[in-house]
């Protein structure tokens, strides 16, 4: 072999070392979503993702880190989806705001329906993961919500409902 067709090898290697996470995290993504993380094994995964048995492992450590990793992509993909700027979205009147977040909420949840089932899924237990979700991607968007909702409430332009049932059924009105 050349010292150019190793260059070559070598580079090909590397940018298929660079898709393989990315092809592991879409794969696990749709598995997850479609039969939880209990019943979704990584030999599954990998296999789905036409990828060598114990990639997750070299890439990602343990299926923990690798459903992590892929909950991660799924928010990132939906918040680029919905355009939501979390700081600016309480800067201005509230009832506009929320109306625009609701909007781009319920459009990005019907772009990736994959994040409403695994949250919904993931609800119905008391475990790691939802509450991993919950403090890593649910608290700021629920406390921009209850800023809007609070200024709306003092300016009269909200339901007069409580928090809680407004935040829910924003929340299940993108299932």
């Amino acid at each position: 072999m050349t010292s150019f067709s190793a260059a070559t090898a070598s580079r090909d290697a590397a940018s298929k070392s660079k898709e393989t996470p990315d092809l592991l995290i879409e794969a696990g993504i749709k598995l997850f979503s479609e039969q939880g993380y209990d019943a979704t094994s990584t030999r599954q995964i990998e296999t789905s993702a036409r990828v060598q048995r114990s990639l997750i492992a070299y890439h990602f450590g343990n299926k923990k880190n690798f459903w992590k990793a892929c909950m991660t992509r799924l928010y990132e993909s939906r918040y680029d989806l919905a355009g939501l700027e979390i700081p600016q979205a309480v800067a201005d009147d509230p009832r506009e705001k929320l109306k625009f977040i609701i909007r781009h909420y319920v459009r990005a949840n019907a772009e990736v329906p994959e994040l409403a089932r695994i949250m919904c899924d993931e609800g119905r237990r008391q475990d790691w993961r939802i509450k991993w979700l919950v403090k890593k991607f649910s608290v700021e968007f629920y406390d921009t919500i209850k800023q809007l909702y609070e200024r709306g409430r003092k300016d009269n332009v909200v339901p007069d409902i409580p928090l809680t049932h407004f935040y829910y059924n924003m929340v299940s009105s993108a299932l």
